[in-house]
């Protein structure tokens, strides 16, 4: 079972990292610096989920064995069996490295379809006419200022920032922030946004041109309300998904160890599946981006077929991921 799980995800990431070497040279002959460092960052991530894939395998297969044993001699004084995600002393799943990355980049897209959702209202119906209310130029400020022109000259880059953000705050949260609350998956999340939040009207506007707190903005207090409501979304989402027996489940939770050794080796697998969609489509970005439409930026194509490419792979590792596995013999 080793081997045939390496062949599955070791053939197509040998190819894609011959592909990503090829376009690391003919980058750097064509002096595109901006798309070899992008490059490199896809292989990076690529190895690294590659590794992680591979090599958790044994270690939760032992963990799912011990846990197998425990609730059959549990079984007798419990009344409908149900049981938890497996926790570590230190309070950790077992599972909160791949969980982190699988929630984080879900509440980061529910926070991206906020944010655009957001600027397209703010841009519709904001204006600098002196006769409109005050709220109508506070919206049209919100789309006319230093930072987000900042945001629209450098794009790609932005977008790379924002989705690596939002990935990282969800490892924080599955490692550090998630063992240390109680409550719902919700609640814990919702708790847990104040963190975002606070980052961004203290460290990134200020480091956007937009001032402390959003006040160079001229926006009044719509870069704080608007940055708490948007965060609130995204811890929200990433406490709720990162709560998987709730969502992923039935009955809403775990019924025995076998389901949560599926439910398990699902986020695994999305974790897997989400890295390996960001390298495929950011290499298909590329490459069709220089081939078939030289006109367009080709490392601002790559960052949005790697980012559409991560949603798919995180599709289809989750439904790939709830077949049960062969047994092991």
């Amino acid at each position: 079972m080793d081997i045939r799980r390496l062949s599955a995800w070791g053939l197509p990431s040998l190819f894609l990292m011959i592909v990503g070497v090829i376009l690391i040279v003919v980058n750097l002959l064509d002096s595109k610096y901006g798309e070899v460092a992008f490059t490199i960052g896809l292989l990076v991530v690529g190895a690294i989920a590659l590794f992680y894939g591979v090599s958790n395998d044994h270690q939760n297969d032992e963990l799912h064995e011990r846990e197998a044993r425990q609730e059959k001699s549990a079984s007798a004084s419990n009344d409908g069996g149900t049981s938890s995600m497996s926790r570590m002393p230190s309070g950790r799943r077992v599972d909160w490295l791949s969980m982190g990355v699988v929630a984080g980049f879900v509440g980061t897209t529910v926070l991206t379809v906020g944010i655009m959702a957001a600027y397209e209202f703010a841009r519709v119906i904001g204006t600098n006419s002196d006769s409109a209310s005050f709220f109508r130029n506070w919206l049209y400020s919100l789309t006319h200022n230093p930072a987000t022109d900042t945001a629209r000259v450098n794009l790609p880059v932005g977008l790379i920032l924002h989705f690596s953000t939002g990935i990282l705050f969800g490892i924080l949260y599955a490692g550090w922030i998630e063992p240390r609350l109680s409550g719902s998956g919700l609640r814990r999340g919702a708790i847990f946004s104040i963190i975002p939040w606070l980052v961004s009207i203290l460290v990134f506007l200020p480091l956007m041109d937009g001032g402390f707190l959003g006040i160079g903005l001229h926006a009044g207090p719509l870069p704080v309300i608007g940055n708490l409501v948007l965060n609130l979304a995204y811890g929200i989402s990433l406490g709720f998904f990162y709560a998987v027996e709730q969502w992923q489940t039935d009955s809403g939770r775990l019924e025995d160890a076998d389901e949560g050794r599926i439910v398990e080796r699902s986020l695994r697998v999305s974790s897997i599946g989400v890295a390996f969609g960001v390298v495929c489509g950011g290499l298909i970005g590329q490459i069709g981006a220089s081939t078939f439409s030289p006109g367009q930026d080709p490392l601002l194509v790559a960052v949005i077929a790697a980012i559409i490419g991560s949603f798919i792979g995180f599709m289809l590792g989750s439904y790939a991921g709830l077949t049960p596995e062969a047994d092991r013999s």
